[in-house]
């Protein structure tokens, strides 16, 4: 679905100038999609891609990990239980995984859902630490997802179009 999907015009930060985020909805890119899951899979992608790496480049049977420990080509590693939050996108026809924080795919999941800014940004820090600068952080979040073209214009937002 992230690769086969459409693009849309990204919203630029030239578009948000004196909007207003009590009205202020966003779209994702229909190639972006969201995902909560009970295990580490973006990890265990990356260590089949190293394996396999290994396997084309080395006439061994072993190959070295990034800390040079030796991976043992053949049997696939194990899938790690953790709780991670991933938005799976594409980016220059290639799919990526991107690892989310709770509140950032909060946020995301709350404008995919048609939320205004304002709602959106009430429902990812609910449950946040006081103590961080969530300042900075969101404006560091919306920096990354600019420049990953992942937001675009709402229909019917009062934004107007690039």
């Amino acid at each position: 679905m992230a690769f086969d999907e459409g693009e849309l015009p990204p919203v630029r930060g030239d578009d948000l100038l004196g909007a207003d985020a009590a009205t202020l909805r966003f779209r994702l890119q229909p190639h972006l999609v969201l995902l909560e899951l009970g295990h580490a899979v973006d990890r265990y992608m990356d260590l089949v891609r190293m394996q396999d790496a290994g396997l084309r480049g080395a006439a061994s049977h072993a190959v070295a990990d990034r800390a040079g420990r030796p991976v043992v080509t053949g049997r696939r590693p194990a899938l790690r239980r953790e709780h991670v939050w991933l938005a799976v996108h594409r980016y220059e026809n290639t799919i990526y995984f991107k690892r989310l924080d709770l509140e950032a795919f909060r946020l995301l999941a709350a404008l995919r859902d048609g939320r205004t800014l304002s709602e959106a940004l009430e429902l990812a820090l609910a449950d946040a630490d006081p103590h961080l600068d969530w300042g900075g952080r969101i404006r560091g979040m919306f920096e990354t997802w600019a420049a990953l073209g992942w937001l675009c214009h709402h229909p019917g937002t009062d934004v107007p179009s690039s």
